[in-house]
């Protein structure tokens, strides 16, 4: 894929340099990232954190939010590519594969977390093995709709920013991790286990951002992952109590499962990354 027009590279990065100063591309993504979280701040007060017309208004908004600031859902920048490369369309196929490869990276990190935690017992079941609930869709649509709100705010606005301004990789994979945890650090009650654990799956996201050139691997992870630890594990599909910590999304997660599975988190970006080009032969970006 060839860029739209010549463009200047950085001594130290394959990203492409933008025709702004990078302290501006920076600051720019800064006042949109900062802009847009308060506008999801005002949405939470006005309809409750936890509704499902938060996560869908919120997802809605902050897709047309990115695209003001320069943020597209296909190729991210990296690879030498320009950030406002045309880009061939994908067959829907080919997008579902995306979102589903990203999904199983969470469920395989995430289902890895939970037999351990059940090995070392700590937590407990109750009923009978798993077990289909009807709020499973409505636990669905909801976990979409927040991964495209947190995707698109703490990856999409830091990455492209960061590429336009010639960050390397590894600096913009890290802050975009970070946003993660600073998004719940000031709430009440929360721990530092919470807050690593929102870096871990932030870094694991990012990761996935770069391998895949783009937003699909990373919203299908993100909704994975919020619906394993939410509904998944609350009546969805299992029904089960935490005896020591607590295994959640957000402020709540707390003790020694919320510090095992940041730590998975952190290793299956690491996988996902020394994958290589690997991913892209396995799911290729063009055909039908």
């Amino acid at each position: 894929m060839s860029p739209v027009s010549p463009r200047p590279r950085s001594r130290s990065t394959d990203h492409p340099v933008g025709t702004r100063l990078p302290l501006t591309e920076l600051g720019l993504g800064a006042a949109w990232l900062v802009g847009s979280a308060a506008v999801l701040l005002v949405l939470d007060s006005v309809l409750g954190a936890a509704s499902m017309a938060t996560a869908l208004i919120g997802a809605l908004v902050l897709d047309m939010a990115a695209s003001r600031a320069g943020v597209t859902w296909d190729v991210a920048g990296w690879r030498g590519e320009a950030v406002d490369s045309p880009r061939a369309p994908m067959a829907p196929r080919r997008i579902v594969a995306r979102v589903a490869a990203g999904a199983l990276v969470a469920l395989i990190t995430g289902g890895a977390v939970v037999a351990l935690a059940a090995a070392l017992r700590w937590l407990t079941g109750h009923g009978e093995g798993v077990h289909l609930s009807s709020a499973l869709g409505f636990a669905l649509v909801r976990a979409a709709a927040v991964a495209v709100r947190d995707e698109l705010l703490h990856r999409g606005i830091p990455l492209f920013a960061a590429a336009r301004a010639g960050v390397p990789a590894p600096v913009a994979r890290a802050f975009s991790a970070l946003v993660s945890g600073a998004a719940i650090a000031l709430l009440p009650g929360v721990t530092p286990a919470a807050v690593a654990l929102a870096v871990g799956s932030g870094w694991l996201f990012a990761a996935l951002w770069e391998r895949d050139r783009g937003a699909w691997a990373a919203i299908g992870a993100h909704a994975a992952w919020v619906l394993l630890v939410g509904s998944g594990l609350h009546g969805g599909l299992f029904d089960v109590d935490w005896t020591v910590g607590n295994l959640a999304v957000g402020p709540s997660a707390s003790g020694a499962p919320a510090w095992l599975a940041a730590a998975a988190l952190g290793a299956a970006g690491l996988a996902v990354l020394a994958v290589g080009e690997r991913w892209d032969r396995w799911l290729p970006r063009t055909g039908t």
